[in-house]
This record gives structure tokens, sequence and C-alpha cells, in this order.
């Protein structure tokens, strides 16, 4: 059965979103963050860092998943060595 729309609820963990419960969902799936109401008072660097989000390609999204998986931070500068 095919659905059009799955609604989970997760928390917040080390920056991360963690979902409740299993989710047979691929790696790399991409899915929206719905905020519940009161959340309309976020600082200035959350929605720069969201409007940096939305910018990003599929090739950025494929860079960051693999700096992820190696272990490095976010957006580290590598050095010349």
């Amino acid at each position: 059965m095919k659905v059009e729309k799955l609604v989970v609820t997760g928390v917040i963990k080390n920056g991360v979103v963690v979902p409740e419960g299993e989710l047979p969902l691929p790696e790399g799936t991409r899915v929206d963050i719905v905020f519940p109401p009161g959340y309309d008072d976020l600082p200035e660097e959350f929605w720069q860092e969201m409007a940096m989000w939305e910018r990003a390609s599929d090739e950025d999204f494929g860079r960051w998943i693999a700096e992820i998986e190696r272990g490095e931070q976010c957006g580290e500068e590598k050095s010349g060595g």
C-alpha cells in the first residue's frame, strides 16, 4: 500500500533528528521536518542555516553524508599537509 504522507515523531539528539521507532527508509532518504506550534521564536542562526540547506544541491548532500560517514565535522576545513 502506497502512503502519501507519513508522520513520525522524533527527538533531537546531539543536533540530529532521531525518529522514535524503526523506519524502513533507505539511507539518504530526504524528509520534511515540521515544527509544532510554538516554535516561532527560533534564533536567526537557525533560519540562516535552513536557508543554506535550501540552496544545497544533491552533490552537496552527498559530500555531507560522506563526511559524516568518515567521522568528520560538518564543514570542517581540510588542512594542507
